[in-house]
């Protein structure tokens, strides 16, 4: 049974609540592309579209055809009901390994299709069921229970940093704060790097002249140029470290 009411607050909308599979509240939002259930939306600066990459830091929801509450403003043409949080199923792919009960999943290259999260990145949420086809290019579908944000612990330390800081790419399209964070991480990793290299290279230059000047110190002094080379790393880790944290907080 469905129940209809109009929302006199909002003028041309309407709210819907029906039995559904799907639970959460679902939005109408104008989508560009063609959109089946269970694809995955995200919100680029033309607008909302079907996601394209794995671990894509845009990603804004899951179209419900079918929600148990939804909102739909009728003044705009070519919408789709998405939701962004709740249970719902999302089409998935197994071309990032099957899929088991309790795995994080994410955008995949398959424009608006679903993978298993393995690495550092933005997740869409965790999987209910598995997904096992015997056709690793088959698409099917899975309930998820959303939880759209940023996952660290996937992967290696090095895949961590590498996937980490690519995101900082689409920080225009994230929240304010997430884009801060990026922003500052940025600034603090280009210093330390500023910093280091500038350091190491007047420490470098001084040792040089100094050996040219008095030949019997130049085993003491080589030395102080190899403790400051560690140094300037040392400088440029911390900034890394304290950048990476900021993220992944």
């Amino acid at each position: 049974m469905v129940v209809t009411f109009l929302l006199s607050s909002l003028g041309a909308s309407s709210a819907f609540a029906q039995e559904a599979i799907s639970s959460g509240i679902a939005t109408y939002i104008p989508i560009s592309a063609n959109t089946q259930e269970g694809d995955i939306i995200r919100l680029t600066k033309n607008g909302y579209d079907l996601t394209r990459s794995a671990y894509e830091p845009s990603t804004f929801g899951i179209v419900a055809e079918n929600p148990s509450v939804s909102f739909e403003n009728t003044s705009i043409k070519n919408t789709k009901p998405v939701i962004s949080t709740g249970k719902v199923y999302v089409r998935v792919s197994t071309i990032n390994g099957s899929i088991k009960k309790g795995d994080l999943i994410t955008a995949s290259s398959i424009p608006g299709v679903g993978q298993k999260a393995t690495d550092d990145g933005y997740v869409i949420g965790t999987a209910l069921q598995d997904y096992t086809p015997k056709d690793s290019k088959a698409i099917g579908k899975v309930l998820v229970v959303l939880n759209i944000s940023f996952n660290a612990g996937s992967g290696g330390t090095k895949g961590n940093l590498l996937s980490t800081f690519s995101h900082a790419l689409n920080a225009p399209y994230l929240a304010p704060l997430s884009a801060l964070r990026y922003l500052f991480a940025a600034i603090l990793i280009i210093a330390s790097f500023f910093v280091a290299v500038n350091f190491f290279g007047k420490v470098s230059m001084l040792g040089i002249e100094a050996i040219g000047r008095n030949p019997l110190a130049s085993k003491f002094i080589l030395l102080s140029v190899i403790f400051h080379v560690i140094l300037a790393a040392g400088i440029i880790l911390v900034g890394i470290g304290v950048s990476y944290f900021m993220l992944t907080i």
